[in-house]
């Protein structure tokens, strides 16, 4: 939870993150889609959050969490460095994991994964998680459907057209952890990858 609130404010406030405000705004998504998501962003340099948090966490706690890397020189940096930032919660609304986009006006997009996603923990593992699932199941229960969506921006733009059922994956494939979770709230998933 720490770790997302930095990330947001970073991007509301940070002159690292304007570039990806102005993506933000050229793929239409509100201040206050931003505010509800917890939209953030990490900025390029390796210790963010291991500046940050030291105080509460130890870079081993980190590495473990998935929000650092060991690299093989020994050092511990941030996992997620020049990136759009997707909080994933849990059903209760906990923070387990985070998405991780890179900005296309950047210098290493042609190089580097689109999307980078926390490692698998014991707590964020993909194939039993649903991005937005946490939001969205009261109104999957009432409608009985579930739009499965590609990326969290697709969720995030269904929602300010008003559509509050839509999910996504959180960079896996589609699988029976999916669909088992899926059917405690609905009874019929439309796919729209």
């Amino acid at each position: 939870e720490q770790a997302a609130g930095l990330y947001a404010r970073m991007l509301a406030e940070g002159r690292e993150a304007e570039d990806a405000r102005a993506y933000l705004r050229e793929r239409g998504l509100s201040a206050e889609s931003l505010e509800t998501f917890g939209i953030g962003y990490a900025p390029g340099y390796p210790d963010f959050l291991l500046r940050r948090l030291s105080n509460d966490f130890g870079p081993d706690v980190l590495v473990d969490a998935g929000l650092a890397t060991r690299g093989e020189d020994g050092l511990v940096r941030d996992r997620f460095r020049g990136r759009l930032i997707f909080p994933v919660q849990d059903l209760q609304g906990r923070y387990v994991g985070f998405g991780a986009r890179i900005l296309p006006s950047d210098a290493r997009a042609a190089e580097q994964a689109k999307y980078l996603n926390t490692a698998e923990t014991s707590i964020y593992k993909k194939g039993e998680i649903l991005y937005n699932l946490h939001r969205a199941r009261q109104p999957v229960a009432r409608s009985g459907r579930v739009f499965v969506v590609e990326g969290y921006t697709d969720v995030i733009g269904l929602a300010q057209a008003g559509i509050e059922n839509a999910v996504a994956t959180c960079g896996t494939a589609l699988g029976e952890g999916h669909f088992k979770l899926l059917s405690r709230f609905a009874q019929r998933a439309v796919l729209a990858f």
